[in-house]
């Protein structure tokens, strides 16, 4: 079996183990996972197991891309056979109608069967879970029947419903909560793949898995009707807990903030969920990791504790209680008590005041830091929002009438200011028109997929970044003259910056909240630190890219 080792980035790695989906093949990923997880002082941030491949998260400053390349390489010497053993066999209900299944009458036309056969073709099977990714708790399940095989949409919609049970080329699987996807949905489940279903009990091991399936597992899909579907409904709720809203008791060194309204994109944000990659959770998190670290260092903050990200419209917050706050990144025309407040430096609150934002002068993403702790719940050791990954404007909305508190640290006695020549170029200067940014990118797995002449067109392309762009990915207008002919992809590890090219030629530059893998060739992967620059940017702004 061969290994290959490509960089994904100036950041990860990507490990490849072989060029087809096969249990065998797959066996030794997780094999080879597993034994870099327990090796002795290997400093890795996280890891993405696919069907024959493995991403590896790094930091250089603690871990240099060599010594990695070298573990790898030594601990996939000593990989030995995976034997068989025991697998858990997970069950899911599936209403097959042509409601709930939109794509269902396409997938029967195009493979010239009917739609009673598609349903008993894709109840047919026992499918084994490759891994879990794109999405948290999204397991790819194989193989299909032949006669169900079919291409991912050209085009990806932006929301797919939660529990749409989709296909794509020799897999299906299902989508745990709403999100953006290219697959063929057939139907719907009604249970929720974020725990175990009613009478099932966890696969040995399975602890550290919060969702429904694991990889290895063994997954059955059975039909039911509409009613048994409502009523199923009626029992499950398909979406992860709301990490924002869960209020608790003010003390005595407590900071109240009353949210009189939202925003536009309001939440509280640390600095994600690295770590939990190989449960397909995206690493999510604040947009612009600089601003957010200064707005902290600025009030006596960790480097990447909570604090409240704004985008593009900001909220009212009644702030009652002592304290110290810093306002960072985009200027959002902050005014405390209807008088102007300067952005990079420390501001005094005493009382009860209120906060507001008036009209946008640059940038896209505002941060608010306060010197103390947020008192919110978390959920895999982060506060922040979107743990799906998917940009739902229910989750911001909810902080409108909220109220929550933050626990005080005794803040600097001294002002603090960031130094104006230290802030982002495109932060300084007030400039309502669109703005054109270079950003340097590293040739991507796929960036052999594209001519000559492609790839010269990308680099004198004037990408504009279009309106449904997202925490996910930025949607980018197209540099090809016509639709992409490239080879089937299997799915593999992506990370933000990543540069995927769809069928159609439309690029899309995954950003914070981006899906763990991806099924579209990654023609180039955006340097780590250029994402805060890229984070400020906002619908109308152009990006052209440059070879670093």
């Amino acid at each position: 079996m061969a290994l290959s080792i490509q960089r994904l980035g100036d950041r990860a790695i990507l490990v490849t183990l072989g060029t087809r989906v096969d249990p065998k093949i797959n066996d030794q990923v997780i094999a080879l996972h597993q034994r870099l997880v327990n090796a002795d002082g290997a400093e890795i941030d996280f890891f993405t197991p696919a069907f024959c491949s493995l991403g590896i998260g790094y930091d250089p400053a603690v871990l240099s891309y060599d010594a990695l390349c070298e573990l790898v390489r030594q601990e996939f010497e000593r990989i030995k056979t995976v034997g068989e053993h025991e697998r858990k066999l997970v069950r899911i209900p599936v209403c097959y109608s042509p409601d709930l299944g939109i794509d269902l009458e396409h997938v029967a036309a195009s493979t010239g069967i009917t739609l009673e056969q598609v349903v008993q073709l894709h109840t047919g099977k026992t499918y084994r879970a490759y891994m879990l990714g794109f999405l948290p708790g999204f397991a790819y399940l194989g193989s299909v029947d032949q006669r169900l095989r079919v291409d991912r949409h050209a085009q990806p919609r932006v929301k797919v419903a939660a529990g749409s049970v989709g296909l794509a080329g020799q897999q299906t699987g299902v989508y745990p909560c709403e999100a953006p996807g290219g697959w063929q949905i057939i139907g719907r489940t009604p249970v929720s793949l974020h725990g175990p279903s009613p009478g099932d009990s966890p696969s040995p091991g399975d602890t550290e898995n919060p969702f429904l399936v694991s990889p290895g597992d063994e997954v059955q899909f059975y039909q039911i009707d509409q009613a048994e579907f409502d009523a199923l409904s009626a029992q499950n709720n398909c979406e992860p807990a709301d990490t924002q809203t869960a209020l608790t008791i003010h003390t005595a060194d407590s900071v109240s903030l009353h949210f009189k309204t939202a925003g536009l994109r309001t939440a509280v944000q640390d600095f994600g969920r690295t770590g939990y990659q190989h449960l397909g959770v995206p690493s999510g998190g604040v947009m612009d990791r600089f601003s957010a670290t200064i707005a902290n260092r600025l009030v006596g903050n960790a480097d990447d504790a909570a604090l409240i990200e704004i985008t593009l419209m900001g909220p009212t917050i009644e702030i009652t209680g002592d304290c110290q706050i810093a306002i960072t990144g985009a200027d959002l025309s902050p005014m405390l008590d209807g008088q102007a407040v300067a952005m990079w430096e420390t501001i005094p609150v005493t009382s009860t005041h209120q906060l507001r934002f008036g009209s946008r002068q640059n940038g896209c993403r505002c941060y608010l830091a306060i010197a103390g702790e947020f008192q919110v719940a978390s959920w895999l050791e982060s506060v922040s929002v979107s743990p799906s990954g998917a940009d739902s404007a229910t989750a911001y909305q909810s902080l409108k009438d909220k109220t929550m508190s933050v626990i005080a640290n005794p803040a600097p006695t001294n002002k603090r200011i960031f130094p104006e020549g230290q802030r982002p170029v495109q932060l300084v200067r007030a400039n309502d028109g669109p703005i054109e940014t270079r950003i340097h990118f590293l040739p991507g797995p796929e960036w052999d997929w594209f001519s000559a002449e492609q790839r010269s067109d990308f680099f004198s392309h004037r990408f504009e970044i279009l309106p449904n762009s997202n925490s996910m990915g930025y949607r980018l207008s197209s540099f090809l003259s016509q639709p992409l002919d490239s080879p089937a992809m299997i799915s593999s590890a992506v990370v933000p910056g990543a540069i995927q090219v769809t069928p159609s030629g439309q690029c899309i530059l995954l950003m914070r909240d981006a899906q763990s893998t991806g099924g579209y060739p990654r023609m180039g992967v955006a340097l780590y630190d250029s994402l805060n620059e890229v984070a400020q940017l906002r619908p109308g702004d152009s990006i052209r890219f440059e070879l670093k």
